[in-house]
Order: C-alpha cells, then sequence, then structure tokens
C-alpha cells in the first residue's frame, strides 16, 4: 500500500453572505520551479496567458433529505458530472 505524504501549502480562506445569497472561497497555492521537495508545494511555473492551469470549483448541496439538490460551479460542465476536464475554466 502506497502512503502519499503530499501536502500542497495551500491557505485557503471561505466566506458567506447570508443576505446576499453567496459565498466566495480564496486560495492562495504556492509552487516551486524545483524538484528537489516533491512533497511540498506544487511543482511547475505560475499559469499565464500561454500555460493556463485548468481548474474548477463545485459543489452540490442536497436537500430535502437527497430528493432534491442544487449544483453550482466556477466553470458549469453542463451536467451532473463535475469530472470533466475538457469543461474546467482557464486560470491565468
Amino acid at each position: 500500500m502506497w502512503a502519499f505524504n503530499w501536502d500542497a501549502q495551500a491557505e485557503v480562506a471561505v466566506q458567506a453572505d447570508e443576505a446576499a445569497g453567496i459565498w466566495t472561497v480564496e486560495a492562495r497555492i504556492p509552487f516551486t520551479p524545483s524538484n528537489d521537495d516533491p512533497l511540498h508545494e506544487v511543482i511547475g511555473t505560475p499559469p499565464d496567458a500561454d500555460n493556463p492551469w485548468y481548474f474548477n470549483v463545485c459543489r452540490l448541496r442536497l436537500r430535502d433529505q437527497g430528493r432534491e439538490s442544487e449544483l453550482s460551479a466556477f466553470s458549469p460542465p453542463g451536467e451532473a458530472v463535475f469530472h470533466n476536464p475538457l469543461k474546467f475554466g482557464q486560470l491565468e
């Protein structure tokens, strides 16, 4: 059995504004160009127009004991399946 101890060292903050009916997520994802420490940080370069990162954040909210659900996403996949990388948005 493999054990992976990778930690992206990401910092995440979430805020909800119930009066406006919105929520926000902020994330700081550190990266390094070096392979010296593969268990920490994201190895690579930051996203830019020539080399974007493909990204999505999705939410499934169950209501009424699971009979009704609410789906939302940064880049909506157009179906009830979130694992569709071809529908991901780009970060630059």
